[in-house]
């Protein structure tokens, strides 16, 4: 998928959650079981945790006798299912992030090892290239050595017919 669509589809996914968590939060008021033993702990420790945090930060002195008074059965099922409702949202909040994540970790591997293989056809080539340039260079060394002991060859037959001439010259002029 293009980078933009995922991207949307990421916000839809989040967009899908809210009504769920709504849904869950209805059901959760319907029904004996979530209502019981899913939605009223949480909201009770939650209440708990709560109430002795403000009385804890208002150092208040009765912060350590005292009693923390439990939720109203109709107080704690809302509590509790809107934890639960904030708590699906959170899951799939943070389920899409770390797809993102590992889909942009994918693309990432991809195109480093895209970038790897590259660099080994180069290296390739490289080691190619200079293989031929030093049979090239082995090959010009040899031609220009032949080329070396045919000119001295033939300056030998030069030197060696002017001599010759010289000789002709001397012997023609009394």
């Amino acid at each position: 998928m293009p980078f933009p669509a995922v991207k949307l589809v990421g916000l839809f996914i989040k967009q899908l959650s809210k009504p769920l968590a709504g849904y869950i939060k209805r059901k959760a008021k319907g029904s004996h079981i979530l209502r019981t033993y899913i939605c009223m702990p949480p909201a009770q420790l939650y209440h708990r945790m709560d109430v002795s945090l403000r009385m804890w930060s208002a150092d208040s002195s009765r912060s350590k006798d005292f009693k923390v008074t439990p939720l109203k059965e109709d107080a704690a099922i809302d509590i509790g299912a809107d934890l639960l409702g904030e708590i699906v949202i959170f899951t799939v909040s943070v389920g899409v992030i770390a797809l993102e994540y590992w889909r942009q970790t994918a693309n990432a591997a991809k195109k480093e090892q895209k970038q790897d293989d590259t660099l080994v056809l180069l290296r390739k080539e490289i080691n190619e290239l200079t293989r031929t340039v030093e049979m090239r260079q082995k090959s010009l060394d040899e031609l220009t050595l032949i080329l070396e002991n045919y000119k001295s060859k033939d300056f030998q037959l030069v030197k060696a017919d002017s001599k010759q001439d010289s000789q002709k010259l001397k012997t023609k002029v009394p």
